[in-house]
């Protein structure tokens, strides 16, 4: 791994950033020689907070040996006793530590659990900073515990010693906040910090409340942009965020400290709803699932919920310039486009290069998807899912936009430009550009128009540099659909709908593979427009089958 890499990743970094991490290194060594006192007592309140989501499944069952876990695709049996630290995959056992798998179970079973995880994870342990202990795992597990808590109507003398631990996990916490990575793990944090301020009885809590409105205050104006799309550019993570601060907003209360709140969840609604499929499912670009947080429809309910404030609604042509997301949405159809910086340059974990990348549904199905991300290890699969030649846009061979290594690292990175946008009910005309291959000889900038009108869909690329680069235009397809290729076009259906999809050169299919959520990988088809030699330009047309076929 070059040292030139490492330096255009870290010269992104705030110092602040870089400070705190060294701080909590530091901490966490000393914590291991000389561990400090937690509080371990606390009231619950009378009226604690009640859950806003319903409850989620399909993550743990019985069985007559045990229990049988299942995250990110993939299942693991255990006996009655769990072996908190067996599997070798953090990100697995991580999921394991949050204990949001409690939702699905009855009070005793869930009880026992709790009691099971407290008997086995006592604190300041070596490496307990990587899961048990980990702040990010440890503000979602709490959460779980207060609010099943809750359901259960557990009585508070019965749960004592799990309101000590919670106490005791809050207080941890408070310590050892996520400001070295801040995104969406700080919002974890401040979520956390609110529901035990609501769920514990003041004044004890009041320090909670405290600390965090303050963090909420100062990071809202950072991640949450003006078109209301949380700064790292997810759909995903923009659930994620969106449910956390909703659950935050149902603990603080309505007042003077939610009043900012109210207005980034009124904006971050909008957004959620624009970024949504006619299923009900969310777009994929950068590191996003299905199912990897609330469907974008259950986030909206709960707002609607928690604030007293409608629900948006997707109609016609929209932007969010901030993010850099334009599409169109009609009865059944959505095309939404990625036409905007890869992420926040100071966080770009979660990017991808999917720079004028595209989406679309047709009577309500699926027909152009994009790549998805299976897993957060280093190493083929997580390169291939941010690279720019697995995406729906044209990329140059054996070169990349962003220089994308490790696991959620970057070093050079593109600047995007939006030349022009027009939008309608029924139409949508946007361009831009992009100088990622600026790098290589002749200084290539790609552009890419997106046109979408009464005579169907245009994609339009071209590169702009007098010397000739090899280059191919991409269109990754729902496993579902069927494909029939004629040369320069191929008939794609799904579901009695078949759409004609023409290229401005003969089109080939690629096998490939479609990761859908974490640890799920289909089969499915790419089709593929290589540019001829000497050739600058490559569009895609597409609309009714009979039309591209005419």
């Amino acid at each position: 791994m070059s040292i030139a890499r490492n330096i255009a990743f870290a010269r992104h970094i705030p110092l602040r950033q870089i400070a705190a991490r060294l701080k909590l290194a530091a901490q966490r060594r000393w914590t291991l020689k000389r561990p400090p006192m937690l509080a371990g007592e606390g009231r619950q309140a009378e009226a604690p907070p009640q859950p806003v989501f319903p409850p989620r499944s399909d993550m743990i069952e019985r069985t007559p040996d045990g229990w049988r876990f299942t995250f990110v695709g993939r299942t693991v049996a255990m006996g009655e006793t769990i072996d908190w630290h067996a599997d070798g995959d953090q990100l697995w056992r991580m999921n394991l530590h949050y204990m949001e798998y409690l939702e699905q179970l009855d009070r005793d079973a869930g009880l026992a659990l709790i009691r099971q995880w407290i008997a086995a994870n006592p604190p300041f342990q070596p490496g307990y900073w990587h899961d048990a202990w980990n702040s990010y795992a440890l503000s979602l597990r709490v959460v779980v515990w207060m609010q099943r808590l809750t359901v259960w109507g557990v009585d508070p003398d019965e749960a004592k010693g799990i309101r000590a631990s919670i106490a005791t996990q809050i207080d941890f916490l408070a310590r050892n906040l996520e400001t070295d990575l801040g995104g969406n793990h700080l919002i974890k944090n401040i979520k956390a910090l609110a529901w035990a301020s609501a769920w514990f009885a003041a004044p004890e809590s009041d320090a909670w409340r405290a600390l965090a409105t303050d963090l909420l205050n100062r990071e809202l104006p950072r991640q949450i942009l003006r078109d209301g799309m949380h700064y790292e550019r997810s759909s995903s993570y923009h659930a994620q965020v969106f449910a956390d601060l909703i659950e935050t907003r149902a603990a603080l209360g309505f007042g003077a400290a939610t009043v900012t709140l109210d207005k980034a969840l009124q904006r971050m609604a909008v957004a959620a709803a624009q970024l949504a499929h006619p299923d009900g499912g969310p777009a994929q670009f950068n590191d996003a699932g299905l199912t990897m947080a609330y469907p974008p429809g259950q986030c909206l309910t709960a707002y609607a919920q928690v604030t007293s404030q409608p629900i948006p609604t997707a109609d016609g042509a929209f932007r969010l310039p901030a993010a850099g997301y334009f599409g169109l949405h009609a009865p059944g159809f959505a095309l939404i486009a990625d036409m905007g910086a890869i992420g926040p340059d100071d966080l770009p974990a979660h990017a991808h290069g999917d720079i004028g990348s595209v989406e679309l549904s047709v009577g309500g199905l699926r027909f152009i998807v994009d790549q998805g991300v299976f897993e957060y290890v280093a190493g083929d699969k997580r390169q291939a899912s941010r690279s720019a030649h697995s995406h729906n846009c044209l990329a140059i061979h054996r070169a990349e936009p962003a220089d994308f290594f490790g696991a959620f690292r970057c070093g050079r990175r593109p600047k995007v430009t939006v030349m022009q946008y027009v939008g309608g009910e029924d139409s949508m005309l946007l361009r831009g550009h992009h100088d990622g291959y600026a790098h290589l000889p002749g200084k290539p900038e790609v552009e890419r128009r997106v046109e979408v009108g009464a005579n169907g869909i245009t994609l339009h690329d071209r590169i702009l540099c007098e010397t000739w680069h090899p280059a191919t235009s991409r269109l990754l397809l729902h496993p579902d659909c069927s494909v029939e290729l004629h040369g320069d076009t191929a008939i794609v259906s799904r579901g009695g709908i078949a759409l004609g999809i023409r290229g401005s050169a003969p089109l080939r299919v690629e096998e490939t593979s479609w990761w859908p959520d974490m640890g799920i990988e289909v089969a499915t088809r790419r089709l593929c427009l290589t540019l001829p030699a000497d050739c600058f330009e490559a569009t895609f047309e597409i609309g009714a089958a009979d039309t591209a076929t005419e």
